[in-house]
């Protein structure tokens, strides 16, 4: 007998879930958004300066070492590299170095940033003196200094680390010579200077 034919079972088509599409589009739409905000904001934080909110020793040096200095008394600006610079006087070359110890005092507007300074005119003196930078948003401006003596070692810089109305006295220690020492002797007697500052800004003796 001839077998029958078997007829074939219809084969379910699949079914689109409601909306399923439309759902993966607004996923990866807004996993783009997100792609394009972030970089939008890493860009805009790498491309700000930036000021730490605590000063180390090694941050100040690297901040006061390369920018610029003006010499005390003969208004001459002097750009640093690597902490040191040099420049002309009467016919004379003179040296200036930025060196430790540092200080920094957090205020309102950014930093006030201190280091010794020590001139060297183109003589046998090398006169010490407190160098006072202002650091806003990342850069670095010098603002005055204030002289200590003449081949003499500052020891440390002491102050408050933060100050609200821009006013406030710093301490520096340092060695000097006896009275009527030669000056080629080395500084051994411990001395302190006051120095007060208002509004950001070296009050001078």
């Amino acid at each position: 007998m001839p077998r029958k034919k078997q007829k074939k079972k219809a084969i379910p088509k699949p079914v689109a879930s409601k909306g399923g599409a439309g759902a993966y589009s607004l996923v990866f739409f807004g996993l783009g958004v997100l792609v394009v905000v972030g970089v939008v904001i890493g860009y805009l934080a790498l491309s700000k300066p930036y000021t730490p909110s605590i000063l180390t020793a090694s941050q100040i040096a690297n901040l006061v070492s390369s920018s610029a200095v003006t010499i005390p008394d003969v208004n001459i600006r002097v750009p640093l590299q690597g902490g040191r610079g040099q420049f002309e006087k009467d016919k004379s070359t003179g040296f200036v170095t930025v060196s430790e110890p540092y200080f920094s005092v957090k205020t309102d507007g950014g930093y006030d940033v201190y280091s010794v300074m020590v001139v060297n005119t183109g003589g046998s003196g090398e006169f010490v003196n407190i160098a006072q930078f202002r650091l806003v948003d990342g850069t670095v401006t010098y603002q005055n200094a204030y002289p200590i003596g003449d081949r003499v070692k500052v020891t440390e810089i002491k102050g408050p680390i933060q100050s609200e109305n821009d006013e406030y006295a710093l301490t520096v220690d340092y060695l000097d010579r006896p009275a009527n020492a030669p000056m080629s002797d080395s500084p051994t007697i411990p001395k302190t200077a006051t120095i007060q500052i208002k509004d950001s800004n070296i009050v001078l003796p």
